[in-house]
């Protein structure tokens, strides 16, 4: 896979998931493997798309609709772990 390729996919799935709602994250990890990255380099970098999408889907959720609840916002399942 070349590198426009793989920056075209990585930005069309995005794009594709955030359009319902969802982050992308195993479409990520599906395109990271079969780009020939590592294993050990592509669940953190599966893990920083996921939130960086998600990030941006609660931004544009709350300048919509103006609601900040934390349910309501995708991010903050990524982010779960966190806090244990």
């Amino acid at each position: 896979m070349t590198d426009v390729s793989f920056a075209i996919a990585l930005a069309a799935v995005a794009v594709l998931y955030s359009a319902v709602g969802q982050a992308g994250g195993a479409a990520y990890v599906a395109l990271l493997g079969l780009a020939g990255f590592a294993p050990d380099a592509i669940k953190p970098t599966a893990f920083v798309l996921n939130t960086l999408v998600s990030a941006l889907g609660c931004i544009r959720f709350y300048r919509v609709l103006g609601v900040a609840r934390a349910g309501e916002c995708a991010l903050a399942s990524n982010l779960i772990w966190l806090r244990e």
